[in-house]
Formats: C-alpha cells, structure tokens, sequence
C-alpha cells in the first residue's frame, strides 16, 4: 500500500476514534456535574473539547490530501480586495469557543485603543462573551469609561499558512460587570465550566465578571473572505 494510503486510513481510523472519546467523555462530564464534581465535570470537557479538536484536525488532513494541497507552499495567491464569505457562523463560534481558551480584548479610553489577553467563554445562545478580570487593571478601567468593545477570536498558528488558512471572527458588542445575583452565579457557574482553573480568581472579591453583548460578529477566513452576523435580540 501506498504511504499516502496508508496515511489516509490510519487518519479515518483515528478521526473515528475521537469522535467516540469526545462523546463518551462527555456522557461522564454530565454524570460528574449531577454528582457535584464541578471542577472534575469541567476538566472532562475540556478532554471533550479537546478530542474534538482533534477530530477536525483529522478531517481537515483528510480534506488536505484529497484535495491534493500540499502542506508547504512556496508562495500564495492573495486577494486583493474583501469578498462575501458565506461561513455558517454558529458553528464556527462553537467549534473556536471549544478550541480556543484565550481571546484578544479591545478596550478604549480617549484616542487610542488598548488590547489585552483574555480567558473567555462564548454564553450558550452566542449572543455574548464572558471574561474575568481584577478591577485595578487599565482595561476595567477603560470599559469602566467608554463600554464598547472589540473581541477577537483566532485559530492561527504562527506559520506561513496562517495567511490563507486562519481564521479570525471580532464580536464587537457592549461591556458591563455583572452584579451580585443569580444571573451573575450562572453566568460563573458556565466561565467556570470551561475554565475550571480560574475559580479561586473568579471567587476573589476584587475580580469582575464582564459580559460582552454581542452587536455582530465578522468572521474572515481566506485572507478576505468576509462574513457578518447581525445579533438580535
């Protein structure tokens, strides 16, 4: 058999695989909530998360080699003015949200904008973000002053490819602490599903957690391939 063949067929092999961990790790992920193991339910979607991570991976080889890209490319055919993208965007949110842990905040305060690394979590209806900060940083402050803010989300990986093959969605939206009660307790409750780790800064009294909602999110892919999502609602 062929190497590329056999590539192929160990890459289906795995691909299905995954596909099995992911759902099963998720059937315990739930038994261990209703059991009251929080921190132990969070960690089993994350190992979810992560099988389905790389399931896609599988597939997207899979899709590589049928189409017969190579995986170094010695040049490439950029666009030169933004297209209609047509991005099933739901998915795409979801899929990146279960991927990605950290995000790129944009805060403003006067003329110029201020961007900062976040730990963030798309809200189950994926008309916001959540994120947790102490209040005694320049970005509290500023979102504090001038609430309208930018959140970019991005799977690039620091190589060539990135130029054709990442892709980046901005939620831009309006930013508020949320105050003591039981819309707060579940929003922390879900943080906190996806980043179990955070829960003594998310306890602290000094952190905020702050709720973006959503206006729109665009989403390019393809260098220029431009999608956008009007939120309602």
């Amino acid at each position: 058999m062929h190497e590329i063949e056999k590539l192929v067929t160990l890459l289906t092999h795995w691909q299905t695989h995954e596909t099995d961990h992911a759902s099963a790790y998720r059937a315990w992920a739930q038994k261990a909530h209703a059991a009251g193991h929080r921190i132990a339910g969070g960690l089993l979607e994350q190992i979810a998360a992560s099988s389905e991570n790389n399931r896609v991976l599988f597939a997207e080889a899979l899709a590589s080699i049928a189409n017969g890209r190579k995986e170094q490319k010695s040049g490439f055919d950029l666009p030169n003015i933004p297209v209609g993208g047509n991005a099933a965007l739901p998915g795409r949110l979801r899929e990146l949200n279960a991927r990605q842990r950290s995000a790129v905040l944009a805060t403003s305060k006067g003329d110029y904008p201020y961007t900062s690394l976040v730990g963030f979590a798309l809200t189950q209806n994926l008309k916001g973000a959540l994120f947790l900060t102490p209040k005694n940083t320049l970005k509290y402050r500023n979102l504090m002053a001038s609430p309208h803010v930018a959140l970019l989300i991005d799977n690039r990986t620091n190589t060539t490819l990135d130029l054709l093959d990442a892709e980046a969605v901005t939620l831009i939206g309006t930013a508020r602490a949320l105050r003591k009660g039981k819309r707060k307790d579940e929003l922390t409750a879900h943080f906190l599903r996806k980043h179990p780790n955070l829960q003594s800064f998310a306890e602290t009294p000094t952190t905020a957690l702050v709720l973006i909602e959503a206006e729109r999110y665009i989403h390019v892919s393809r260098f220029q391939a431009v999608t956008v999502w009007e939120v309602t609602r």
